[in-house]
């Protein structure tokens, strides 16, 4: 696994960092943690492996506050987050909660979603093995999801190619096959998606694939619509 890319800002108050993942049989793809500011302190959405240099340099953009584990596959490096900014709160889903009981903080409720100081959030639902946990961030009208849509326009090997085109997911914004299986509620899983997209926001961060800087919220609506 390399050593994660240094935080490169995608707007003010909005930074992003990415690490190679190689899953056995070789299949490549990259994962991204988002900064935000949000008013009150930082939010690490979806944490990276941060050596001392990487941590260093998310501490001189603010103090982190929170801390995110956006869904039940996304929770690696939540824990490891947390060591390093001790004095932030960890918050996540109902489903890794149950999944990993031992890795204690806030559980983070559909339909109670709290306040995420400037930010704002909801537990995408009819997903209870997934409650993959949505965020706004109204003052730079940037949604951040983490396995809602792929965007991976470049990968390593030909059996990553593979994979992404099983999944219908090759070089393009597209929901991948294996997340549609695991909706089980049709009608709550289109509830989420309605109050998603009346949401204002123009830059779509997602954690897999190239970050859509304008005109996401139209690309989002197309591809799940």
């Amino acid at each position: 696994m390399d050593q994660p890319k240094v935080l490169e800002e995608l707007t003010p108050g909005v930074w992003h960092s990415e690490h190679d993942l190689f899953l056995p049989g070789g299949v490549h793809f990259r994962t991204r943690m988002t900064v935000l500011d949000t008013d009150d302190g930082l939010l690490l959405h979806g944490p990276v492996p941060m050596d001392d240099a990487h941590a260093e340099g998310v501490s001189r953009l603010g103090n982190v506050t929170r801390v995110l584990a956006p869904n039940s596959f996304h929770h690696l490096y939540a824990r490891p987050a947390i060591d390093r900014f001790p004095e932030a709160k960890l918050l996540l889903g109902a489903a890794l909660s149950k999944k990993r009981p031992k890795l204690s903080g806030s559980v983070v409720e559909q339909g109670s979603e709290p306040k995420l100081g400037g930010a704002q959030c909801l537990v995408l639902g009819g997903m209870p093995k997934l409650d993959e946990v949505i965020v706004l961030h109204p003052a730079t009208r940037t949604l951040v999801v983490t396995d809602l849509v792929f965007n991976i326009l470049e990968y390593k090997g030909w059996l990553s190619g593979l994979v992404f085109r099983m999944t219908g997911t090759h070089k393009k914004l597209a929901q991948s096959r294996l997340f549609r299986s695991v909706i089980k509620q049709r009608a709550a899983y289109q509830q989420s998606l309605e109050q998603i997209l009346g949401w204002d926001f123009d830059r779509v961060v997602m954690a897999h694939g190239e970050v859509i800087q304008q005109g996401g919220k139209d690309r989002l609506a197309a591809v799940l619509g």
